[in-house]
């Protein structure tokens, strides 16, 4: 089994943007995350990676459109800016699940784990507390 290095992602209140709708989108893809890592650490085989993929990117795309509501009903001034940042992450998921398509494993390259990892992190920490910040949340 090959170890894929990588920290679990623990729910803080340093990932909250204080929106109780986003925030219960973002533990609920953190959790989508965790399970892809642990799949690949646990080496699960590829048939359940592909299903912990499919499920992260399904549920990826489900909380960019609830998010992108949320910005477009409270007239938050970035919205295009930040769809145009889940059109990327959608669109580099589309790429790694074509690529593993082709070339499915037991594990996925360290590299792509912490992309997605910071990715998310990045996100929710920087541009999505903008979402809070537009709301009147204070930090």
């Amino acid at each position: 089994m090959k170890t894929v290095k990588w920290q679990k992602i623990k729910w803080s209140d340093e990932l909250a943007v204080e929106i109780i709708d986003i925030d219960a989108d973002h533990k609920h893809l953190v959790r989508h995350m965790d399970a892809l890592f642990t799949a690949c650490h646990d080496g699960q085989g590829a048939e359940v990676l592909k299903k912990h993929l499919n499920a992260l990117q399904h549920y990826t795309r489900v909380h960019f459109a609830h998010e992108e509501e949320i910005m477009d009903k409270n007239s938050f001034p970035g919205l295009d800016d930040h769809r145009t940042k889940h059109t990327e992450l959608i669109a580099a998921l589309e790429d790694l699940i074509e690529a593993f398509d082709l070339e499915p494993a037991d594990t996925l390259p360290e590299k792509t784990l912490q992309f997605l990892q910071r990715w998310l992190l990045h996100h929710i920490m920087v541009e999505d507390k903008k979402i809070g910040h537009h709301m009147g949340v204070v930090y």
